[in-house]
């Protein structure tokens, strides 16, 4: 069966602007944002992108993510042997949001739990990491993600694989 081909944009862009009242007559104002960055990943790139997955979750406690059983546009789908490219977590909960690698076939993402926060009064929590090639390729042996929500909110989850 042949999949749909993907095209991630990532984009990883916080601007600042500064106005600067004791410059003399008038007001300057300086913006920041040089390190802004913005790229496109395709089949073809290096690192290549080539399945995305999805999905709401909906109710408190904790869950495992399996990579064998993901949901996507195409129903669902293994990204085993694929290697996570990136992790995006929108957090609409008033309570973090937690990911780490699973306890039974863990996918490592870097030793550490990926925190999420929670939501203020203007905006959701996000969490957004590009990993590019550097994670291991999944397997029957790390295949899972496990989180921990404690909210009655919703967070949304993009996970690109390549």
């Amino acid at each position: 069966m042949a999949f749909a081909a993907v095209k991630a944009i990532f984009n990883f862009a916080m601007t600042a602007t500064e106005t600067l009242a004791t410059l003399g007559a008038g007001s300057q104002k300086v913006a920041h944002g040089d390190y802004d960055q913005k790229f496109t990943l395709n089949g073809t790139t290096t690192p290549a992108v080539s399945m995305v997955s999805e999905f709401v979750i909906s109710s408190s406690g904790s869950g495992t993510i399996d990579f064998t059983s993901l949901t996507t546009t195409e129903g669902t789908r293994t990204a085993v042997p694929l290697k996570l490219k990136g992790l995006r977590i929108v957090n609409t909960g008033t309570n973090v949001f937690s990911i780490s690698a699973g306890a039974s076939n863990g996918y490592a993402i870097g030793g550490v739990a990926i925190k999420c926060q929670p939501k203020t009064s203007t905006t959701p929590g996000v969490t957004q990491i590009f990993f590019g090639d550097a994670l291991t390729v999944s397997s029957s042996s790390a295949k899972t993600l496990d989180y921990t929500y404690n909210s009655a909110d919703t967070a949304y989850v993009t996970l690109i694989f390549g």
